[in-house]
């Protein structure tokens, strides 16, 4: 699985590592600009610089909000 953070259409894509790469799902990060994403533990951490959030997903085809939500100033980078 490759995921991707979409500045502007504020999504997390997920694709399929195939020969083709296909795409599987979309969707919403959480916030606003999501800047980068980690995964450690199983986890999508999705960094939301404009809405300066830290919005963790389950990993899989279609990740899911845990919950969890880190409220911090812009964050533009994260390290598992």
């Amino acid at each position: 699985m490759l995921y991707v953070a979409n500045r502007g259409a504020d999504t997390i894509a997920v694709f399929e590592l195939t020969p083709a790469l296909r795409r599987i799902a979309e969707v919403p990060c959480g916030g606003a600009w999501p800047r980068d994403l980690a995964i450690a533990n199983n986890r999508i951490h999705a960094a939301n610089q404009n809405s300066d959030t830290v919005v963790t997903f389950t990993t899989g085809r279609t990740p899911t909000p845990t919950g969890e939500v880190l409220h911090t100033g812009s964050p533009t980078c994260v390290l598992p």
